[in-house]
């Protein structure tokens, strides 16, 4: 179960053993449920998810998605959370799953105990990286590509209004791109 988590982290950074265990003892496990509010707009991001198994988007008010996060991957509402201001957005499962997570707090703590957890803040820019899908330089055809190039589990998971919507292009545009590249 944690397997997924060490093997991840150890991609971001070197920990040692004794570093891993440390983080464990510090994590907290959440069963996800589809549709389920992890973070609502007004609140504080002040917890930093590794999602085990299932898909996470990050929404605006108005439903835009921002950002999506599927296994295996690192998650969080990155200018709430270094902030510690409100967020404008909502993290939302997409599917039932399992999270680990721990607190802005936690973060704190370890760092204080061993300066090695500052390579933690690879992790916040991991669970932000998602944003150059939004592009507006990349046309249609370009963005879907990169997706596919570098996020090809993306298109199994996330429903393909989601896809559009992350992609900045209305559902028809995805189905044009995705017909022209089929053919």
């Amino acid at each position: 179960m944690v397997r997924n988590l060490e093997t991840v982290l150890q991609q971001y950074a070197h920990f040692l053993p004794e570093h891993l265990e440390l983080l464990k003892t510090r994590l907290h496990v959440k069963a996800m449920v589809k549709n389920e509010l992890l973070l609502r707009s007004g609140q504080v991001c002040n917890t930093l998810y590794f999602i085990n198994k299932g898909a996470v988007k990050l929404v605006d008010e108005q439903e835009n998605t921002i950002n999506l996060f599927a296994q295996n991957e690192w998650m969080l509402e990155i200018k709430s959370f270094t902030s510690q201001k409100p967020t404008a957005y909502s993290l939302v499962a997409v599917e039932e799953g399992e999270l680990f997570y721990f607190s802005v707090k936690d973060l704190h703590e370890l760092i204080q105990i061993s300066p090695a957890f500052f390579q933690l803040a690879k992790l916040m820019e991991a669970g932000h990286e998602n944003l150059a899908y939004q592009n507006n330089r990349l046309s249609p055809e370009e963005k879907y590509e990169k997706l596919l190039n570098e996020k090809p589990q993306y298109i199994q998971v996330f429903p393909a209004k989601t896809i559009a919507s992350f992609l900045n292009m209305t559902p028809e545009t995805l189905s044009r791109v995705r017909r022209k590249l089929i053919s």
